[in-house]
């Protein structure tokens, strides 16, 4: 699996990995990518192998807050999302019960959002509320269907995009989730 790159507004890159290399240890990337700055320190990509808070099973996405520069990583095997400080300490989740296989996920504003090859959806979550305040998608071709949601992000007036694997194509919607449009590729 490919290893999977986030920055935060200081350049400073973060990488997740398919498998944590240490099940004790704290796992640390420094990371050198192409259009990222290197820095004196490494990112810190944290946690351990398992199944309770804090812990990583198959971590795929990951997101740098814009603001309080919080690492959120999508926990595959454990269907939910991790929340780091930024020096790596856990302090939360989100999505206990409520996810399937999360892969992707992005952060804009005061909202996380999350897409799930398990059940072929993309969420939406309240980090005031701490909640999901919305869930869109099922497996098909139709707008807002998605047939594996691989990776998303959110641009800088919050429009979601959502690589849409299965249906080849990129799936564009609003902050609230709502569909605006698809670019499809063949």
């Amino acid at each position: 699996y490919p290893n999977i790159y986030s920055s935060d507004e200081m350049g400073n890159c973060f990488r997740t990995a398919s498998q944590i290399v240490d099940p004790v240890e704290t796992v640390q990337i420094p990371v050198d990518v192409q259009g990222c700055s290197t820095f004196q320190s490494p990112a810190i990509v944290t946690g351990k192998q398992g199944r309770a808070p804090g812990e990583l099973d198959w971590p795929f996405g990951v997101a740098i807050h814009e603001e309080t520069h919080r690492i959120f990583v999508a926990n595959q095997w454990n269907n939910r999302v991790e929340i780091f400080s930024e020096t790596g300490e856990f302090l939360y989740q989100l999505g206990v019960g409520q996810l399937s296989r999360p892969w992707g996920i992005a952060t804009h504003g005061d909202s996380v959002y999350v897409s799930c090859w398990g059940d072929h959806t993309v969420s939406k979550f309240s980090l005031t509320e701490m909640c999901r305040v919305r869930r869109i998608g099922g497996e098909g071709s139709d707008n807002g269907q998605f047939i594996y949601p691989h990776q998303l992000t959110a641009d800088p007036i919050g429009r979601v995009f959502i690589a849409d694997t299965g249906n080849n194509r990129i799936s564009i919607f609003d902050p609230d989730l709502n569909h605006l449009r698809n670019n499809t590729f063949y």
